[in-house]
């Protein structure tokens, strides 16, 4: 019962909030994402804005990539990135990075804490990528921008690469992002709830069809999509 609570976004909050207040984070920790689908040809268009060109970044751009969310040091995570064949997507303005996204073949990582301990490897399938470890500058949300980024991946992701199926994960607390999402085509795939009691974790799976999974995180835990 207590889990099936945790599926509503408010009453999740609450107890989120209740325990970060009661626990440090190395004590107990609580985490929340959606995982959504969008078919590469049911993208709904979007407007164009001016001076902003979109492009594929290569390990070149790397430090106006790193530029771009000053707060964090992206550098060792990124290259390792190109390294391994990821792809990054740029938007920029005035010779400068405002926003970017990384494409992920195969598989993914999806972390409740920036990979250190939460990690679960997200296996993908055939014909499809994931979309993730993006960032768009503060100066540009709610301006059109995510779209814009979107649709341009897309169209590359399905010309080039033969892809026709595209995913991403939202965490609860991003709602902006979930209705850009929703906006342009993405529809909810699953809910997964992350719970750490020290050094234990477990993660609970609610699929759209109504089943629902519960087991322990550990580093050999597999998503299949």
């Amino acid at each position: 019962m207590l889990l099936q609570l945790f599926k509503c976004n408010s009453y999740f909050e609450f107890i989120d909030k209740a325990c970060r207040k009661l626990f440090p984070s190395k004590i107990f920790k609580l985490g929340k994402a959606y995982l959504l689908s969008c078919q590469t040809n049911k993208l709904i268009p979007t407007r164009q804005l001016k001076n902003v060109l979109i492009r594929k970044a290569s390990e070149v751009d790397l430090s106006i990539i790193v530029a771009c969310e000053s707060e964090r040091n992206g550098e060792t995570l990124f290259r390792a990135y190109f390294e391994t064949g990821r792809q990054c997507y740029v938007a920029i303005f005035e010779n400068r990075c405002i926003a970017y996204a990384w494409a992920f073949y195969k598989n993914t990582t999806i972390t409740f804490d920036n990979y250190q301990q939460s990690n679960i490897l997200t296996i993908l399938p055939q014909n499809s990528c994931f979309i993730g470890d993006g960032f768009i500058h503060p100066e540009w949300r709610m301006k059109g921008l995510f779209p814009l980024l979107i649709a341009y991946i897309f169209d590359d992701l399905s010309q080039k690469h033969s892809i026709t199926t595209v995913y991403n994960h939202i965490y609860y607390s991003s709602e902006h992002s979930m209705r850009s999402s929703t906006r342009l085509g993405f529809t909810l795939q699953k809910t997964i709830i992350y719970v750490r009691l020290l050094n234990i974790q477990w993660i609970v799976i609610y699929s759209k069809d109504g089943n629902q999974k519960m087991q322990k995180l550990t580093s050999e835990t597999e998503l299949v999509l």
